[in-house]
């Protein structure tokens, strides 16, 4: 049943940009570098509205383990009992 209700889309965003998707419209604002207790990570902000109106704020990472040396994706979830909102990022 979920997949009827579906909405995906692929972007490539810049800074500023703004993308609209089920009635929710997501704003990238930019990846700033972190450090976590065992990787780095690029970590985005992704504010998320519905007409108009603050819903979340979206943090997705793309992290990088220090011991295995490879990427990692870390996506955000933002779950709610009608939807759930998922971001994730791409490469560079």
């Amino acid at each position: 049943m979920v997949k009827g209700y579906e909405s995906e889309k692929d972007v490539r965003m810049e800074p500023g940009d703004t993308v609209e998707i089920g009635g929710y419209t997501f704003r990238f604002d930019g990846v700033r570098d972190v450090n976590g207790p065992n990787y780095v990570a690029g970590r985005a902000q992704i504010p998320v509205t519905r007409n108009g109106k603050p819903v979340t704020t979206l943090y997705p990472e793309k992290r990088i383990y220090r011991v295995q040396n490879q990427p990692m994706t870390e996506a955000a979830i933002d779950t709610g009992f009608t939807r759930d909102l998922y971001v994730s990022l791409g490469e560079a």
